[in-house]
């Protein structure tokens, strides 16, 4: 057997596999596109307080509860452009 090559169902990766996996962030390896960063705006007062990224493909506003610290409580903030 060649010293180079590894046995099926070895637990060792091979050379064409990547030990790093890229979840999305732009300019980090990931697919060009895959995820946009988005501003959310609090719906109370309309501050921008959060920044965050989104995919592509998903369809509709991103709103998700959060704290906001111009109102002083925990608001529903939307996806802004």
């Amino acid at each position: 057997m060649d010293d180079r090559t590894t046995p099926p169902g070895s637990l060792t990766p091979s050379l064409s596999e990547s030990p790093v996996k890229s979840y999305g962030a732009s300019g980090r390896g990931s697919a060009s596109g895959s995820r946009t960063r988005v501003a959310l705006a609090c719906t109370d007062c309309d501050s921008r307080n959060y920044q965050t990224t989104r995919k592509v493909e998903r369809q509709g506003q991103l709103a998700l509860k959060k704290f906001c610290p111009s109102c002083n409580k925990h608001t529903v903030h939307k996806e802004t452009k």
